[in-house]
């Protein structure tokens, strides 16, 4: 509970201090967040429990990318999903947040899933959601930050709707995310 307080406080704080939705103000640089590697959740899987790779962009036409990753079979549920990226939303994160570079939510739509038949409920033609931090440069801890949420029977929720949200505890063991708001 109190991580969710912290990560709603932080939030408030993003917005307040001038956090604003970068891909809404439509600048003429780069939107974009990139990123790839390892999750973990220790002590309950290993190291390489899942493998992730992203490329999210804003251009003239609008949002594209894909994004994939991969669950190992550390609980017994092994699954691999890829997905076309429709969506994309960075925020402005202020300088007085040092830890934090950037934050983003994109989503996008299943277009592969093995198995087919997988206990996270996962099919093609769902949305997925994502939320992902850039906390700097790869280190000797967790930096960054990589989620997934799942809209189950495709969904209508937007990634532009959300707020931004960055809690404390960062699961990219192996990898890097750079999310670029300009």
């Amino acid at each position: 509970m109190s991580k969710l307080v912290r990560a709603m406080v932080f939030a408030i704080a993003v917005v307040m201090i001038g956090g604003e939705p970068s891909s809404a103000a439509g600048g003429a640089g780069d939107v974009k967040g990139v990123g790839g590697g390892w999750v973990s959740f220790p002590p309950a899987t290993s190291a390489k429990f899942m493998h992730f790779s992203f490329s999210a962009h804003t251009g003239p036409k609008g949002d594209f990318g894909q994004v994939q990753f991969s669950i190992s079979d550390d609980l017994g549920t092994p699954l691999d999903v890829s997905a076309t990226v429709d969506c994309l939303d960075t925020f402005a994160v202020p300088t007085a947040v040092p830890t934090v570079r950037g934050v983003a939510w994109f989503s996008g739509i299943v277009t592969k899933v093995d198995p087919p038949a997988n206990l996270f409920f996962i099919a093609p033609g769902d949305r997925l959601l994502f939320q992902i931090v850039d906390g700097g440069d790869p280190s000797a801890r967790p930096v960054d930050d990589f989620l997934i949420f799942t809209v189950n029977g495709g969904g209508d929720e937007t990634c532009k709707s959300l707020p931004p949200v960055v809690g404390d505890a960062r699961d990219v063991t192996q990898g890097n995310i750079v999310i670029s708001t300009n």
